[in-house]
């Protein structure tokens, strides 16, 4: 509109991170170069999940895919700052403001149960204000402000309410192995273990880590990578998988040789909880992968961790803050530049490579490799033999 120059909604701390039940406190401020003839002005409080994806369908010989697209909403309030509304809902009078500056403060309390802010791929929980100018024939709106909402989630009391207490100290343990060749020409096999001691971990605190590859083969593998993982599911679609955060154990791993990582640390970024309370249409997960590369095949194993707010007595975590933005890639930049930076160590890392490895394993892959062929004459006596 000609007459508005400025219009926004502006938090009193806009870096704030609120809980379920707290007080949102600001003001919509708008600057005029001229008079305008205005209706009312409305503020506008939303929270909301949302989530999209597609399904393919088999209909005999053709396959349809179905895009579904789900809401739920946890509030959804508008409220009145300045103007008379009649019974019917509609403004009452018109007007004028003039020009200069004007500010309409506000005061919003939080519904007292909600689930933590988060951004995926085409997934969201979703907290915004907004503020709108009305006339009689045209409306002014502000750009929709976001704002975080944090929820503690201890899965000690979730598990100490259902009696299970010991399984989320035990240690937990994957191992993977792979044979290379056909049938009877093996050429040997390649494996990967995976062990942490324990299965809670919350935002700066180390993953320690054992670690076990063998390349017992012919072939080399490329780069050897341990990640964090996020696993997203939207009701009963396929789930969407985001690396969190990656980092490299190694360059490659020759054949016959075998690398060990005893107490390797991972630090955990900050990063959503494992539960979304009462968000019915998406689902967080995590797990602690080991990606080895190969060329025509990757050499996986993972295990399943759960990401805590609140840690267990006597954990030390480095200091972070939370810290929410619309875009989920703007979120993680955001909270690392308050994140303490930490080079991903290595406590211990034994490497046994094939020079100081026992000799007989090398053997016997050549041995499985050796063909005999000899030829004889036409009275049985051998001529040649060929190794």
């Amino acid at each position: 509109m000609l007459g508005v120059l400025n219009f926004e909604c502006i938090l009193d701390d806009p870096d704030q991170v609120y809980t379920a039940g707290d007080k949102i406190k600001g003001s919509l401020s708008i600057h005029l170069r001229s008079p305008i003839a205005i209706t009312g002005v409305t503020i506008y409080f939303k929270g909301a999940a949302r989530a999209k994806w597609c399904e393919l369908m088999d209909n005999g010989s053709r396959r349809t895919e179905i895009e579904h697209d789900k809401e739920e909403i946890y509030f959804d309030d508008r409220f009145c700052l300045w103007g008379k509304v009649d019974d019917k809902g509609g403004w009452e009078s018109l007007e004028i403001l003039e020009k200069g500056s004007h500010v309409f403060p506000f005061l919003y309390r939080l519904p007292h149960s909600l689930p933590c802010s988060f951004e995926g791929p085409d997934t969201f929980v979703r907290y915004t204000v907004q503020g709108k100018i009305s006339g009689r024939d045209y409306e002014v709106n502000t750009k929709e402000k976001p704002f975080s909402i944090f929820k503690d989630y201890d899965p000690h009391l979730e598990n100490s309410c259902e009696g299970d207490v010991d399984s989320v100290y035990s240690p937990i343990e994957d191992y993977t192995e792979k044979s290379l060749g056909n049938g009877c020409c093996q050429t040997g096999h390649v494996s990967c273990s995976l062990m942490l001691k324990k299965q809670i971990f919350v935002p700066g605190e180390n993953i320690i880590a054992t670690i076990t590859l063998q390349n017992i083969s012919f072939r080399k593998c490329g780069s050897c990578n341990m990640q964090l993982k996020q696993i997203v599911r939207c009701s009963d679609s396929c789930p969407v998988v985001v690396i969190v955060a990656s980092s490299k154990l190694c360059e490659s791993i020759r054949p016959g040789q075998s690398c060990h990582w005893q107490g390797y640390e991972f630090t955990v970024p900050p990063t959503c909880p494992s539960r979304l309370d009462m968000c019915k249409i998406i689902s967080i997960k995590y797990c602690v992968a080991i990606d080895t590369a190969f060329d025509d095949f990757n050499l996986y194993a993972a295990v399943p961790i759960v990401i805590a707010t609140i840690p267990e007595t006597g954990t030390e975590v480095a200091k972070w803050s939370y810290r929410g933005s619309q875009s989920s890639k703007r979120v993680l930049i955001k909270r690392q530049r308050n994140f303490p930076t930490q080079s991903l160590r290595q406590n211990t890392r034994s490497m046994t490579t094939s020079r100081d490895k026992p000799i007989e394993t090398r053997l016997c892959l050549l041995i499985c490799l050796i063909v005999r062929v000899s030829l004889k004459d036409s009275t049985g006596n051998q001529i040649w033999t060929i190794l």
